[in-house]
């Protein structure tokens, strides 16, 4: 849905059945109103590992997910209350696990994405359309005793259930949205990247030298041949230069982030004569240099397309294949050449 698989597993006994049930149909729901919404989702495989506890009053989730996929462990608690509020409650509590869920896949602004959400809750009355007058895992232990159930023996042939909540991706208005955003701009990015590009006082000596280096030179034909523009890898090449003078130039405990961004926007406005240190050639190695280009710089561009990532571990591979589709990552720059 959306480009992403959603996978739901949990134990199948008689408890838990009701509420991942529940939690299956309110999120098929909720995700289905969003459809008009410009949510910059980017591709990944979703998982979550359900469980119901009758020992907690309010749910427990945690993300552990990789660069790779998306993974969510939830307990729910067992909700007894009927009236209005226990209703509104229960929404609320799926609402906000469903949002957490959709954040980390999402790379549109946080602020942006909760206005979003909160309309849907306020002026769509969401929330009513997700509930039958009672909530869905009590209706379902009144026509289903614990005792059939049981009987039934399921939990014996099949002790793990597995719901994918993918088949109204087949639906056209559900699927990844490929086109280009309307909100990009030739014009600007391109001046974006003209800006990284003029950009050189903190390696103003060691690039001229970089040049010159037939070694190096190999490299980046090498990137280039994979597709990587030269901007790309000159502002890889920035980082790596970057990381090696503050290592040696200055130690930092890079643990402390504060202490590693201030130091860095220290480091950016000195000229190279004010602090230099020889870039051994063996250091500049062509997987260091892909290795930026293809996990952190994607995520420190995003601000330049009024985008923001969430994820502890971001999907870096989703994150280029949408900047790619939809703000032209791949092609923008192409002819501005760098290295020559």
């Amino acid at each position: 849905m959306y480009g992403s698989i959603w996978k739901i597993e949990f134990d199948n006994e008689y408890l838990t059945t009701s509420i991942a049930e529940q939690f299956t149909a309110i999120s098929q729901i909720y995700l289905a109103e969003l459809y008009k919404d410009e949510l910059f989702l980017i591709k990944s495989e979703i998982k979550i590992q359900f469980s119901a506890n009758q020992n907690i009053t309010e749910p427990i989730y945690r993300s552990d997910s990789s660069n790779y996929e998306t993974i969510w462990f939830v307990e729910f608690p067992i909700y007894e209350g009927g009236t209005k509020e226990d209703l509104d409650r229960i929404q609320f509590i799926y609402v906000v696990f469903i949002t957490a869920i959709v954040l980390e896949i999402s790379i549109l602004p946080q602020k942006n994405l909760i206005e979003i959400f909160e309309k849907h809750l306020k002026e769509d009355d969401l929330a009513s359309k997700a509930t039958f007058g009672r909530d869905y895992e009590r209706i379902y232990r009144n026509f289903i005793k614990a005792e059939d159930f049981e009987s039934s023996q399921r939990k014996y042939f099949t002790p793990k259930i597995s719901f994918s909540i993918n088949q109204i991706s087949k639906n056209s208005f559900f699927r990844w949205n490929d086109e280009i955003s309307t909100t990009y701009d030739p014009i600007l990015f391109k001046q974006y990247i003209q800006n990284r590009i003029n950009f050189t006082k903190p390696f103003e000596i060691t690039l001229p030298i970089l040049k010159s280096s037939k070694s190096f030179r190999i490299i980046v034909q090498n990137l280039r041949e994979k597709k990587w523009l030269d901007w790309h890898i000159y502002m890889a090449v920035g980082t790596v230069i970057m990381n090696f003078k503050m290592q040696n130039y200055h130690p930092i405990d890079f643990e402390n982030s504060v202490e590693v961004q201030k130091f860095v926007r220290e480091f950016q406005t000195l000229r190279e004569n004010e602090c230099y240190i020889p870039i051994p050639e063996l250091f500049l190695t062509e997987q260091r240099i892909e290795n930026d280009i293809s996990t952190s710089q994607i995520v420190t561009v995003l601000p330049s397309y009024g985008l923001e990532n969430h994820s502890k571990a971001p999907n870096f591979k989703g994150i280029l294949e949408l900047l790619s589709k939809r703000f032209n990552y791949l092609i923008d720059g192409s002819d501005l050449k760098v290295f020559e």
